[in-house]
């Protein structure tokens, strides 16, 4: 069987290239060849070089051991531009695809790890359309396995909320998605238990977007009916591991131009698989002026986000939120990284961070912050690269911000 995961279109996710010079690994290989390799927190991003010809076609093929490496593979031409992404669901270990190359010149292919996974892999180009499955046992031998199919059909009815659950008994379930003659969203969930993957695909089969156990939700866009050849999706849930029982919601809503995606005020991580956003590029950050009536200030550029308190006291967060670009975050994601952090009493001068996949260290400290309580890194909070976007406290828009500026402040309310 030929595994071909997951070549994301324009609608899904797109991860950002990181720079060669900041992947701190660069190595070369040759059509044909392969190599071993890590993503680790000293390599985050390992990238490899290759020479091809005009109008060559080749298949990239990556294998890991780790099923808790969940490994995405990025092309790019030798100006950084990326030709394509490959990923796959947590837990399968074969992930790639074949691309025709257009142009004769040098090429590089990176892996990166979803959701700050680390692994093992082992990475080969091969010559013309080859099938992903291994003919002959390698390095790191795969040991991905076929999910049960679902027994219940059950189509999910617009505005009508889902709650239902999977367990190691019954391991998955499986929903029918309708185009209507506007584009919709699918919020999904887990709302208890073990881990989940929820698996969206099209008519054909042909899985269109993902979101990873390492998350404990998301969102998928819908196309409108005409804007694609495709009748029906279908949303499989998988119990991804653990003898817990897993309980999820789903929630099929119209998507209204110009709106959030997810109610800002949920409390789990939504739209993992978001438009493509311009290519994040670290830029020098001038020292804000702080006004005297704000509580928070938020300072930012292409490459990190940072919420600091300003207001001269411990503040609550805990109702923070932040979505732009159908993308949103919230201080979940601090925690899950932190979970010492308090989010009912933030230090005066302390500041919180989030930055896209590409930059998965620590954020840099800029004034007025002098001390960095929690940060996250993932493409699914890059919520400000788009035009502007809106702060919510509690469920309400507090602050609306231009993205070109660079600082905005926010005053809580009482």
């Amino acid at each position: 069987m030929r595994l071909h995961f997951m070549r994301l279109a324009a609608l899904f996710m797109l991860l950002i290239i990181v720079l060669p010079a900041a992947a701190q690994s660069v190595e070369t290989i040759t059509i044909g060849g392969a190599a071993v390799g890590s993503v680790t927190d000293a390599t985050p991003a390992p990238s490899y070089f290759f020479d091809a010809e005009a109008g060559q076609t080749i298949t990239i093929r990556l294998e890991t051991a780790n099923t808790g490496f969940n490994p995405v593979v990025l092309l790019a031409d030798n100006n950084n531009n990326v030709i394509e992404t490959f990923s796959a669901s947590l837990g399968v270990q074969i992930v790639g695809g074949t691309v025709t190359l257009n142009d004769a010149g040098r090429y590089f292919v990176q892996v990166q790890g979803a959701g700050g996974s680390r692994g093992q892999f082992q990475l080969s180009i091969l010559e013309g359309d080859q099938p992903l499955t291994s003919p002959t046992p390698t390095s790191i031998p795969p040991t991905a396995t076929t999910a049960p199919q679902p027994s219940v059909l059950t189509e999910l009815i617009p505005n009508q909320r889902e709650d239902a659950g999977v367990s190691a008994d019954t391991p998955q379930q499986v929903y029918a998605i309708r185009p209507l003659d506007a584009p919709q969203v699918l919020e999904a969930r887990r709302a208890s238990g073990s881990p989940l993957e929820f698996t969206l695909q099209d008519d054909s089969g042909t899985t269109v977007g993902s979101i990873s156990a390492l998350l404990d939700g998301g969102a998928f866009i819908i196309p409108a009916i005409g804007a694609g050849e495709t009748s029906e999706y279908r949303l499989i849930i998988t119990h991804a591991g653990g003898e817990i029982a897993s309980g999820y919601r789903l929630l099929l809503t119209p998507l209204s131009e110009g709106e959030p995606v997810i109610d800002p005020n949920a409390p789990i991580p939504a739209n993992a698989t978001p438009p493509p956003a311009a290519e994040p590029t670290a830029i020098p950050t001038a020292t804000p002026v702080v006004p005297a009536d704000i509580d928070l200030l938020l300072t930012w550029d292409n490459a990190q986000m940072l919420i600091t308190n300003v207001s001269g006291a411990p503040i609550n967060i805990s109702g923070l939120a932040f979505a732009g670009n159908n993308r949103r975050a919230d201080p979940d994601f601090w925690t899950a990284g932190n979970p010492a952090f308090n989010l009912n009493a933030m230090p005066n001068n302390a500041c919180a961070g989030f930055r896209p996949l590409a930059y998965p260290d620590a954020p840099r400290l800029t004034s007025p912050c002098d001390d960095l309580a929690a940060w996250y890194s993932a493409d699914i909070v890059y919520f400000w690269s788009g035009e502007t976007f809106d702060v919510y406290n509690n469920g309400q828009v507090v602050a609306t911000c231009p993205s070109v500026a660079g600082t905005c402040g926010v005053d809580m309310p009482e």
